[in-house]
């Protein structure tokens, strides 16, 4: 009997290590579908940011309703200095100039509630699952006449055809900015380009923005006129499409080359900066939210991505995001965030304020 017994005590034993080790290999396996999850349901809650954001941050009903106009923060109380971001329907992302924002509804989550990116994720998720919108979200409706953005190309390349290639004035801007690269024919200046947000003229920095062999828009950074760094105005950098949508699309500051890897970043002087310190072929993205979605020429296999570090942790998940999806081209990826510790008061880091020894900021 007590023979008996011993063998049942070593058989319960033996039975709840099995439980436990596939309770591991279950917890283990919900959390990669979770994470392969997030890019579906991210792709899920475009065009329905604005209802999932208001529904589970009501605190920041205020700036969503008001748009792209700046505005209070309804999160630090500052007066002029919060609006959403241009495509906020399709990314959910809202900048403030004070404490942050996010690049996108995830990351605008975590910074109105004080979420981790798991707490947003699963709550976006229920929304969409089981939720007010879930699912009876509809399809959204094509219009029947798509727009003609013949008009919109003609002006763009208007402007482009006005610029400068090798303008002084950005060699200033970039000295400035602790640069010291020659600069690409990617890049041209414009004496003087409207700033819309301020109904002022600027002189301005502008790139094309490439997807495939075309071009879906062109981006500027407004300069200040009597120094030699940007603009004194909210939001000196813009993009304006030339075409139904920018997503996929980049500033390819420097062509690929057979035998180096291909650098991703998101800003063009970080992209600059990666350039002189790598004499590698680099990519600007634009924002972390473009980052993710760029698409590339099948012959491109390695790849670096240089994101952004920053306190709402938006460059770290697009990056990853990207990452996951390169991967499954099957293409040789790796990530690189900066080392260093986002200083106090700041907002992120970037490779330009890491390779820079004293970095000067705009």
């Amino acid at each position: 009997m007590v023979r008996c017994t011993t063998n049942l005590k070593t058989s319960k034993i033996s039975s709840a290590r099995i439980l436990l080790k596939r309770m591991k290999k279950k917890a283990k396996a919900w959390r990669m579908v979770m994470y392969i999850n997030a890019y579906d349901i991210k792709q899920r809650a475009s065009g329905y940011w604005a209802e999932i954001i208001c529904t589970l941050a009501p605190q920041l009903a205020t700036t969503i309703e008001r748009g792209r106009r700046h505005g209070p923060c309804d999160l630090c109380g500052g007066v002029d200095r919060c609006r959403c971001h241009n495509d906020f329907a399709e990314t959910g992302g809202i900048f403030c100039n004070q404490c942050g924002g996010g690049a996108d509804g995830f990351a605008v989550l975590r910074w109105a509630n004080d979420w981790t990116f798991r707490e947003a994720l699963e709550a976006v998720a229920k929304y969409l699952s089981y939720g007010i919108g879930a699912s009876y979200i509809p399809t959204k409706a094509k219009s029947s006449q798509p727009k003609d953005w013949t008009g919109e190309q003609k002006k763009i390349k208007k402007l482009w055809d006005e610029s400068k290639s090798n303008s002084i004035r950005l060699k200033e801007y970039f000295k400035h900015r602790g640069l010291s690269v020659e600069l690409p024919p990617t890049l041209r200046f414009h004496h003087a380009l409207f700033h819309y947000p301020s109904k002022e003229y600027f002189p301005a920095m502008i790139a094309w923005i490439i997807k495939g062999n075309g071009f879906v828009g062109l981006h500027r950074t407004f300069l200040d006129p009597y120094g030699h760094g940007k603009a004194p105005v909210p939001n000196p950098k813009l993009s304006k499409k030339c075409v139904e949508s920018m997503s996929g699309g980049a500033i390819q500051l420097f062509d690929p080359e057979p035998d180096k890897p291909l650098v991703l970043c998101e800003g063009i002087e970080t992209g600059l900066a990666v350039h002189e310190d790598t004499n590698w072929p680099v990519w600007s993205c634009v924002s972390s939210s473009m980052l993710e979605k760029v698409l590339l020429p099948d012959e491109i296999e390695d790849i670096y991505i240089a994101p952004d570090k920053d306190r709402s942790g938006a460059g770290e998940y697009s990056s990853e995001i990207l990452a996951q999806r390169l991967i499954w081209e099957g293409r040789q990826v790796k990530i690189s965030l900066p080392p260093n510790q986002i200083k106090e008061g700041q907002t992120s880091l970037d490779w330009l304020d890491q390779l820079r020894k004293e970095p000067t900021h705009a």
